[in-house]
């Protein structure tokens, strides 16, 4: 199948209730992207399967949305949501 998108994945967390979150590198459509997209059991195999929530991001704009989290991340520690590294 020539028009298959490549995936190569990165990272999962999990979310809870048979889902997770999972990261990949791909390309779709001649585009190299950045896929984050939640991941659910629809059968009773139990295996995961991509949903429609997620989001794709160009690449390029990969240090933009790393720098986005980071200041997430700071933002929580401040607020006292999420306890602060070490």
């Amino acid at each position: 199948m020539a028009d298959a998108p490549e995936n190569f994945p990165v990272g999962s967390v999990a979310k809870g209730r048979g889902t997770e979150v999972r990261c990949a590198l791909a390309v779709v459509h001649n585009s190299r992207v950045v896929d984050v997209r939640t991941y659910a059991a629809f059968t009773d195999d139990g295996e995961l399967r991509p949903t429609k929530r997620g989001v794709c991001v160009r690449v390029d704009q990969l240090r933009t949305l790393r720098d986005t989290l980071t200041n997430a991340v700071h933002m929580a520690e401040g607020m006292g949501w999420l306890e602060a590294a070490e």
